[in-house]
Parts: C-alpha cells; structure tokens; sequence
C-alpha cells in the first residue's frame, strides 16, 4: 500500500494523513498535495499521502481496503503518536476517511484525534432532492459528470450501502469534525445533512459554509474564502491536536527518512497572487 511521507522527521510533533478526492477514478492532483505539503509545513508536522487504488479498473472495496490497510499499518508501526494524528480528505477522499474511521471504530481499533472533510461526496446515489435547484450555478460538479463515477467504483455494492456512502452509516464514536463547503456546490446539501447527523449522534463538529464558494475550494481555489477556511483549519488541528503543547519524547519508532519523491506538478500556484507552499517537502 504506498504512501507518500512529507517531513517524516517530525511524526512525534504529529501526523496529517490525507485521503485525496478524485471521484474515486482519479487523483492525487496539484492542488492536493499543495494543501498537504502547505498544512504540514504550517503546523510543523510530518504528512502522509495515501495513493488508493482508483475505479474502474479497482471498483469498491479496493479504495476503502487501502485507505484502512494504511492507517492500521501506521498505527501499528507508531508511526503517529496516539492523540497526535488526523485524517483528512477532499470530496470523495472524504467520504473514504469517514469510512475507514467507521471501520476503525468498530473494529475497536486506535482513532485519529480530528477529522477534517473538505466538501465530502456521502451520498453516491445523489439522491437529494434540493440538487437539481443547485446544479446550474455549480460549475465544477454535476450529476452528469458524478453519476458514471459512482457506477464505476461501486461496482455490484448498492450507491447507498453506508461503506460507499457513509452518510447512511452510525456516526456514533466519531472524533471531533471539520467541515468545509460552498453553497455553488451540489453536494452542500448532503454535507448540510452530515453535520445534523454527527451533531445528533453526539460527535462534536466544526462547520464552515461560504456562501458563493466552489466545490473544495480550501482544496481547489485561492483567495480571501480560502484564506479563511486554511486559518479555520488550523486553528481546529492546533487545538484538538494539542500542537501548541511541548510535542512528546522522540519515539524510536519514528519513520525512517526517504528519498523525496519528485513534485508531480512542480507545484505551480493557482492565481498569480498565491505563492508556492515554503519547504513544500517534494520539490
């Protein structure tokens, strides 16, 4: 299972794993790794790409399989000390993370300390019927465009069985959340319905809606909305990671440090005001 470390030297301050989006068929691309390599470098901690297999050709399970398989082997190296890590993820990325934690959770196993979900595609069926009155001034996603994706990585699994759309799953035990969407999104609905969900099964939740804002903008775009949502970000991990704390004792077990693997975009900024991510860990 591959993963990509950023700063591995600083997994004893703390851990961000990411899930990337993609609509479970592509992925990662610029603008992910530039939010990961830019969150690490800002909160001074190491970062851990987790490049899942992607549909057609590796239709569900394999996505959420790999997703899981990395988390317990990084748990099981110690790799992230417990109370130190969190698992992130945009889109269909974050539908993967919420579910691996729902694996996670009832297997009984160690849990990320925080959540954070940017713009989550939960349910695959996109069956809320407030999407077609949001679907013309949503640019960037369309059912049209989603539909086929959702066929390919489901596979034989019904769109809205809980391990593909974990919007329908027991959200109980969950760590603490963040969300972040945009109202010119058709997923906001169904984000809006998560976030009833957790706060009703008792799970404590961050929430950020900006009004005008694209699909996984914090992710994707540039400019004061996204300024905001990194700073709200930061501030959620700082505080439920506890990283303004003295970091623990070094452990012997932290990862060894590798060859960097080369930038696959040479991380080219978005807009000419926004500047490449300092110490981006791949350039």
């Amino acid at each position: 299972m591959p993963v990509t470390w950023l700063r591995p030297a600083l997994a004893d301050r703390g851990v961000l794993v990411y899930v990337h989006g993609g609509s479970f068929v592509t992925g990662p691309v610029a603008g992910q790794w530039r939010w990961l390599a830019a969150r690490g470098a800002q909160l001074s901690m190491s970062a851990v790409m987790v490049d899942h297999r992607v549909a057609p050709e590796h239709p569900h399970p394999a996505a959420l399989d790999d997703v899981v398989t990395a988390l317990r082997s990084l748990l099981s190296a110690r790799a992230p000390r417990p109370g130190r890590w969190a698992l992130t993820g945009d889109s269909a990325g974050g539908a993967l993370a919420l579910a691996a934690t729902r694996t996670l959770v009832a297997d009984g196993s160690s849990l990320p300390t925080a959540l954070v979900l940017v713009a989550p595609w939960v349910d695959l069926a996109l069956a809320n019927p407030q999407i077609p009155g949001t679907e013309p001034d949503a640019p960037v996603l369309s059912r049209r465009f989603l539909q086929p994706s959702a066929l390919a990585y489901a596979g034989r699994t019904p769109l809205a069985d809980h391990r593909l759309s974990p919007l329908h799953s027991d959200l109980a035990g969950l760590p603490p959340v963040h969300l972040t969407t945009g109202t010119r999104n058709i997923l906001v609905h169904d984000v809006r319905l998560l976030r009833r969900r957790l706060l009703d099964a008792g799970v404590t939740v961050d929430f950020l809606e900006e009004p005008g804002a694209l699909h996984a903008y914090p992710v994707l775009g540039a400019g004061p909305a996204t300024d905001r949502a990194l700073a709200a970000q930061a501030a959620f991990l700082r505080e439920h990671l506890a990283l303004d704390r003295p970091s623990p004792v070094p452990s012997r077990n932290t990862p060894p440090t590798r060859r960097r693997t080369p930038c696959p975009s040479d991380c080219p900024p978005t807009s000419t005001s926004e500047r490449r991510p300092s110490g981006c860990g791949m350039c």
